[in-house]
């Protein structure tokens, strides 16, 4: 089973699994998902848990993780050379844990998003 939690996301279908991450989405990436059909947001999200899967995401808060990760940088950020830190986290054959993976992505990702932000005019991030 992907998801090993007792939340709310546990013991469900894989499509009531995909319909909670389209809520998700739309209700953290209002933008992004805007632009999408309700079947195109199905068939994104069913590519990002088929992703988890390949990955061995086992927790529902990695999975949401994962998911945001793929929104905010595209669901082909591990493979983008535009996110050297992606690609070298997937490849790394020594991380075999979903968790581990994903907090390497977290932690990377924040430090990304956040000198993209220092780099904006008018930033106040210190």
């Amino acid at each position: 089973m992907l998801i090993n939690t007792s939340s709310h996301i546990d013991g469900e279908q894989p499509f009531q699994i995909t319909n909670i991450l389209c809520a998700f989405a739309k209700g953290y990436f209002p933008r992004e998902t805007a632009l999408l059909s309700d079947e195109n947001l199905f068939t994104r999200v069913e590519f990002q848990l088929q992703l988890a899967e390949q990955l061995n995401i086992e927790s529902e808060s990695d999975l949401y993780d994962l998911v945001s990760m793929c929104f905010l940088l595209g669901d082909d950020f591990y493979q983008n050379e535009a996110y050297p830190w992606a690609v070298d986290v997937f490849k790394n054959s020594s991380v075999t844990s979903g968790a581990d993976r994903i907090s390497l992505l977290n932690e990377n990702a924040r430090l990304h998003l956040r000198a993209i932000t220092l780099l904006q005019p008018g930033s106040d991030c210190a």
